[in-house]
């Protein structure tokens, strides 16, 4: 939304006059056509801007989760601490200490940085200042995932459980409700205001009423254990180690369709896979990827954009996200990646490295 709204509309006002909208629309349409075809360009010949940041974590240990906004970029790392970094500058302007184990997961909002770990504790700190707000405590292993909206926040952790909970303020979070019904670590949780939906390493995805917390299903399918997943008006897109992809409804029984990568590694191999899906339909595939699945991203309209790179057997490397436009009639697969040259908005590229003996610890 950031980048069509500043990329795109921000040229509608010129010399304080408002262009009409037909002209502005048909200058649009060229602008993206020129830009798809430097993209290709790009794409292909390997062209891009990178920029690293060095997180210089205790003994190297890596980065384990990010979220960022124009700002800042906000990651938890294998050493136990979050860093916070200036998006501009790239300097650390904070690091946040306080747990004792790896910081698995985290999400922040204009107030609060909230972050799961290994230590099995979920921590609130506050945004601008960085102090240490509350630290609740309810999970016997490690806190792999966490989302929370407005009041509500889920946590599900390697010991097989959901907990639900009441956000009343930063410093009073009260457990609601815990579900239970997998057998094996519960890897993401995700919600809306009808049902949760979470994964696990048992291959299910299990389906629950939000507001009752009734469990309404399994929606099975995977022949491993699932690592992502995203779900968005009743669609449920999950990746996993048996290398696919799968798209569910949240009433289904079958996959509604199936995105299969080849099964084989190939050393050396280090290209990238982007996959964009329409509804019930494979967009398209750019290269194949031949490592497992480890996240990916949903967007409005049931689009669905994942890109990353294989480096090593031992590794996986993240890069931006893609993004996808779509222009009244016309949908264009847009990739606003940093493959390109002069188009503004897209100077940063941001890698984060991860074990593949899990990414979680």
């Amino acid at each position: 939304h950031r980048g069509w709204h500043k990329y795109l509309f921000r040229q509608l006002l010129i010399n304080g006059e408002q262009k009409k909208s037909n002209e502005f629309y048909r200058c649009l349409y060229h602008d993206i056509v020129r830009d798809i075809k430097q993209l290709t360009i790009n794409w292909h010949t390997g062209k891009y801007q990178l920029e690293k940041i060095q997180c210089h974590s205790r003994h190297n240990k890596g980065v384990y989760c990010l979220q960022y906004d124009d700002q800042k970029i906000i990651c938890g790392l294998r050493d136990n601490t979050i860093q916070i970094w200036n998006r501009k500058t790239l300097e650390c302007v904070k690091t946040l200490t306080g747990h004792n184990g790896s910081v698995l997961c985290l999400q922040y909002d204009d107030k609060v940085i909230i972050t799961g770990s290994s230590d099995s504790t979920i921590r609130v700190w506050d945004i601008e200042t960085g102090i240490l707000i509350n630290t609740l405590v309810y999970h016997a292993e490690a806190v792999l995932h966490l989302r929370f909206v407005d009041k509500i926040m889920m946590t599900c952790s390697k010991d097989r459980s959901i907990a639900v909970w009441e956000i009343n303020s930063p410093a009073d979070i009260i457990l609601h409700r815990a579900l239970v019904g997998h057998r094996a670590a519960v890897n993401v949780v995700d919600f809306d205001d009808k049902y949760i939906v979470s994964a696990s390493g048992d291959r299910t995805i299990k389906v629950w009423k939000a507001g009752t917390f009734d469990f309404v299903r399994t929606l099975i399918g995977h022949r491993r254990g699932i690592a992502c997943l995203q779900y968005r008006d009743q669609l449920v897109v999950s990746g996993s180690s048996d290398n696919t992809i799968r798209m569910q409804r949240t009433s289904a029984i079958q996959p509604t369709n199936t995105a299969e990568a080849p099964v084989q590694y190939e050393d050396n191999y280090n290209e990238s896979a982007v996959w964009i899906v329409f509804g019930k339909m494979l967009f398209f595939t750019l290269l194949m990827t031949v490592a497992p699945l480890a996240s990916f991203f949903i967007a409005k309209d049931y689009v669905f954009e994942g890109f990353f790179n294989v480096s090593s057997r031992n590794s996986y490397t993240y890069s931006a996200i893609v993004a996808v436009i779509v222009v009244h009639i016309v949908l264009i697969a847009f990739l606003f990646v940093a493959f390109r040259e002069n188009i503004p908005g897209s100077k940063r590229s941001i890698e984060a490295t991860k074990e593949s003996t899990g990414k979680k610890d």
